[in-house]
């Protein structure tokens, strides 16, 4: 009988680890914002980058995530919509930075450089936004 029950929790914790080893290796899928943002235009990429820097500004529960925006220039740079290309479309990114400011304003009733901008950036997370891909919890 003890020889039974010794079997039977020596399977039952080989079942338990087994389980727990699963798909451990494996990277978790790709976030489809960050391919997004690679292809977006170039005005549009530099517009997104600084609203969610200015974003992070008003915000102090998130942070402008940096290593993604290295990232995401470095695989423009690659394919030539990078910082590179952005130096001969300044205005054209001063544009569209200010109309993706205004419509940010706009959808959330909130002012840029007055209001917190903790709930509109909750909610820019939890449709999932571009932007959202940009901001990260601070520490």
């Amino acid at each position: 009988m003890r020889q039974t029950l010794n079997a039977a929790w020596t399977l039952a914790a080989c079942a338990v680890l087994i389980a727990g080893c699963g798909r451990r290796d494996e990277p978790p899928p790709p976030d489809p914002r960050i391919a997004a943002l690679i292809a977006l235009p170039v005005p549009d990429y530099y517009a997104t980058l600084r609203l969610a820097q200015r974003v992070s500004d008003g915000c102090p529960a998130y942070a402008f995530n940096e290593r993604l925006s290295f990232e995401t220039n470095e695989a423009r740079n690659a394919i030539g919509t990078g910082s590179f290309s952005a130096v001969f479309q300044r205005a054209t990114i001063d544009a569209a930075t200010v109309a993706a400011e205004v419509r940010f304003q706009t959808q959330y009733n909130r002012r840029l450089d007055i209001d917190d901008l903790c709930p509109a950036a909750l909610q820019e997370i939890a449709a999932e936004t571009l932007l959202s891909a940009l901001l990260i919890p601070r520490s």
